[in-house]
């Protein structure tokens, strides 16, 4: 991965994960190597701190940041995220209700004659050729968002130009009537 322009830093484990997989919540250890604090110490590094949210951000070429959860040098879980204190926690009665009414759903078209108009529409979006081998993206033909359908959650459904519906929900900024 390059983090500067001078050379390479190579990853020894996942940023999202630590190497842990689907365990490291309860088995990670805290980052010990000091590599996260040593990035931010060097202003030539596209690495960033967000003390409201307690997190550390890469920063891509073109602006998009990339969540670190875990040290990608020792696998050492990194600070606990403050997030949760700004979002509400989804009501699992809602987003159950929500997911089985979308269940078969196969295109945005559906989707609004199940849930009615959206509140916000957005799209098409492209991505890179290297974002789409390195990442998996996928274009998106049109993004809907719907923000008053739950008192709890957003849910945001995007179609891919081949078809493909991706369904995603997120807490509500606590603090927003």
């Amino acid at each position: 991965m390059v983090l500067k322009p001078s050379g390479l830093v190579t990853m020894a484990f996942c940023p999202s994960c630590g190497g842990q997989g689907e365990f490291a919540a309860q088995t990670a250890l805290s980052c010990t190597c000091g590599s996260p604090q040593a990035w931010l110490d060097d202003p030539t590094m596209p690495f960033e701190f967000d003390s409201k949210f307690n997190e550390y951000y890469l920063v891509t070429l073109d602006n998009q940041s990339i969540l670190f959860r875990y040290c990608p040098m020792c696998g050492g879980r990194l600070p606990k995220s403050k997030r949760s204190e700004f979002f509400t926690q989804p009501s699992y009665s809602d987003m159950s209700e929500s997911k089985r009414r979308l269940a078969s759903v196969k295109s945005l078209d559906e989707v609004i004659r199940i849930l009615g108009p959206p509140d916000e529409t957005f799209g098409p979006q492209t991505h890179s050729p290297q974002k789409k081998a390195i990442y998996g993206f996928r274009d998106v033909k049109q993004t809907i968002k719907y923000t008053s359908l739950s008192e709890t959650f957003d849910l945001t459904v995007q179609e891919t130009v081949d078809g493909q519906i991706n369904i995603a929900v997120q807490g509500k900024p606590k603090g927003s009537d």
